[in-house]
């Protein structure tokens, strides 16, 4: 597994659609969800139904336009992976196990680990219901080191 993750770094390393992620922090796993103050309806229902009509399609204007017509906040959070640091304690875990030196390689992979950073963007504040006060959502972004 320590080979196949060697490699996958490599290749990462060498992709420029990854470079152009965040720099040297290439993703690793990624999710979207409805915010915690969802409350289905029907409404809401036909909105999301739409909304995953240009999900499919790769249309990702309009299926963020017809979520915010719903007043339907989603959450997109990705775990981010900085990709030098994380090739040396890799190494360094190959050639502990190698020699047999399994705790070490697991302190090695841990500190590679522990380098993982998760990105969440969440949309917020929608029309009110009476139209006044239509304020377009706001980007609320966060950045915390696992």
């Amino acid at each position: 597994m320590l080979n196949e993750a060697s490699a996958s770094l490599t290749k990462a390393s060498k992709d420029e659609a990854v470079a152009k992620v965040k720099g040297d922090m290439i993703p690793i796993d990624g999710a979207i969800a409805l915010s915690d103050t969802f409350v289905p309806s029907a409404e809401k229902s036909a909105h999301i139904s739409k909304a995953n009509e240009h999900f499919k399609t790769g249309n990702a204007k309009k299926r963020l336009d017809e979520l915010k017509l719903g007043e339907i906040g989603v959450n997109f959070s990705r775990v981010l992976m900085p990709l030098k640091e994380t090739e040396t304690p890799l190494a360094t875990a190959t050639n502990l196990t190698k020699e047999h030196k399994y705790y070490e390689a697991n302190l090695a992979l841990k500190a590679a680990e522990d380098g993982i950073v998760l990105d969440s963007v969440s949309l917020l504040e929608f029309p009110k219901a009476d139209g006044s006060a239509k304020v377009e959502p706001k980007a609320a972004t966060g950045t915390e080191k696992k």
